[in-house]
């Protein structure tokens, strides 16, 4: 069965005028990897050869931003252009340091809407553990932050209700490394399994990790 193919036509306006150079995001059950573009001078964007769905579209332009969710793409249309109006967004910035308030400059941080709509956000961190994310759609966030070597954070849910700056400093604690093989009865490597640990960290928390099996191992 050959999947039809739909196209995503839309113009980014910000206070009613064209926006040029508008980072535009595109988001589905459809799409493995979000799709970005810029639009062109008069704000216009397409994404083609999407498969049949329904689409989140995320634009953003420095401190302004915008979601238009649940866009559907179903049959053969023909379908009306995706209008988008910027609004102010939120700015968070932060900094991620280990116990002794050193930066940790390899960490990643992850911002992912809490409703699963929109694009996820990541924002790499500099020598000095800073970070800054810019141009956030108004709403929920959960905020994961990992590094090699450290224990990722837990969870955060992160409220944007105004169009401000908002902070989040983290502290990572330094984790150790659990090595070895997964085999079967018979001792060959097991590929496409999952090893899960799970326990409790020093404040009694629990703490639940896993990994899937490299079967070159």
């Amino acid at each position: 069965v050959v999947q039809r193919r739909v196209a995503l036509v839309g113009q980014v306006f910000d206070l009613g005028v064209p926006a040029g150079q508008t980072t535009v995001t595109v988001t589905g059950e459809s799409v493995a990897d979000a799709v970005s573009i810029l639009t062109d001078d008069q704000g216009r964007f397409v994404v083609a050869e999407l498969g049949e769905g329904t689409y989140d579209v995320s634009a953003r332009r420095e401190l302004r931003a915008a979601l238009v969710p649940r866009v559907a793409r179903l049959g053969a249309g023909p379908f009306a252009p995706v209008r988008v109006e910027l609004s102010r967004a939120a700015r968070l910035e932060g900094r991620v340091a280990d116990g002794d308030g050193g930066p940790i400059a390899s960490a990643i941080v992850r911002l992912e809407p809490a409703l699963g709509q929109g694009a996820v956000r990541t924002a790499d961190v500099d020598e000095s553990g800073r970070f800054a994310v810019e141009g956030l759609v108004l709403g929920d966030y959960n905020l994961a932050v990992e590094a090699p070597g450290f224990l990722p954070a837990p969870h955060e849910l992160l409220s944007l209700t105004q169009s401000t700056l908002y902070r989040a400093d983290i502290t990572l604690k330094k984790g150790a490394a659990v090595r070895g093989m997964g085999v079967d009865a018979a001792g060959g490597p097991l590929a496409h399994a999952w090893v899960v640990l799970d326990g409790t960290d020093e404040q009694g928390r629990r703490v639940k990790l896993s990994a899937g099996v490299d079967p070159r191992a």
